[in-house]
């Protein structure tokens, strides 16, 4: 589904006053930011396998005796030029939560007033609250919050088994990138690695998009559309480290002047290229040899570093 798609999805919720569940929770405002930033935590760890999971701002629960965990209509709603400072309030709690999930705000309005919906997307690795973002929330704990029924909770003994096998055919490598695109990558280079690689040549002439995925650079999300996986940003970027922290490699080695001073030499780019330059710097100025004569015999010795 598009943002589209979801924001009428989400109003059919209300409309139709779905009962809370496992992908469904509605949040009177955002002061409760202890329950908000667990939520979204098991919502991206998606223990029940939904496609999304919605958290209402502005839409308060029925809780009498008769009816209870559905919406109030009309719902009590938030004002217009709130929305934007709940947003941001929400979103500054996303660096209490690793890794980052990635969540869409949409906005919309029944019963004449507004309301706040943030959409979270399955994340491709287990996420869990920081203990430094449970104590400025005043959580009880941190951890890897799942979400059963209507109660998100830390999972049991046999739920963290079943969550950590659910993650374990995720690899980092085949992960999409949060933000990086086709744009990000340097067709030139994916050219020249087809070269090096002895590709056949009618795929040397494709496009930058279907050379992207004969190579299984890209993949799609529903909201976001296109983007590239990680292996595509650290191959094919003109400078990973942008992207993925610390992409790069750094040699460092002693002067040898006398001194105890160090000196560290970078290298980034693809990491293939990385490769080329590491090997050859190597080559040139750390595997010399020399070579010892001596005054009193013909034989002399070579010295390897």
């Amino acid at each position: 589904m598009n943002l589209v798609d979801l924001q009428k999805a989400a109003h059919r919720v209300l409309e139709e006053k779905n009962i809370e569940s496992d992908y469904i929770e509605y949040k009177k405002s955002d002061k409760q930011l202890d329950k908000i930033l667990k939520t979204i935590c098991a919502y991206a760890n998606n223990y029940m396998n939904r496609d999304y999971g919605f958290l209402f701002i502005g839409v308060e629960e029925e809780n009498d005796n008769e009816l209870k965990a559905i919406p109030k209509r009309p719902i009590i709603g938030i004002e217009e030029g709130q929305i934007e400072i709940i947003e941001n309030n929400i979103k500054s709690l996303f660096k209490y939560i690793q890794p980052k999930p990635v969540c869409h705000f949409i906005s919309d309005k029944i019963d004449d007033r507004f309301y706040l919906v943030i959409v979270v997307e399955p994340s491709m690795r287990i996420t869990e609250v920081t203990e430094k973002g449970a104590n400025v929330v005043r959580l009880p704990k941190g951890g890897r919050y799942i979400r059963i029924s209507r109660d998100t909770i830390l999972p049991s003994q046999k739920q963290e088994y079943e969550l950590l096998k659910k993650f374990s055919q995720y690899s980092f490598c085949s992960d999409l990138h949060e933000t990086a695109t086709l744009d990000d990558l340097n067709y030139e280079y994916m050219k020249e690695y087809l070269v090096q690689t002895s590709a056949a040549d009618d795929v040397k002439r494709l496009s930058k998009l279907e050379m992207a995925r004969a190579l299984n650079l890209v993949g799609n999300t529903a909201l976001t559309g296109q983007r590239v996986k990680n292996f595509a940003i650290l191959m094919f970027a003109d400078n990973p480290s942008k992207y993925i922290p610390e992409a790069y490699v750094q040699v460092i080695r002693e002067v040898n002047d006398g001194t105890t001073r160090m000196q560290a030499v970078k290298f980034d780019g693809p990491i293939w290229i990385q490769a080329k330059k590491v090997s050859k710097y190597f080559e040139e100025e750390i595997m010399r040899s020399y070579t010892v004569r001596y005054d009193d015999k013909i034989e002399h010795d070579i010295i390897y570093n």
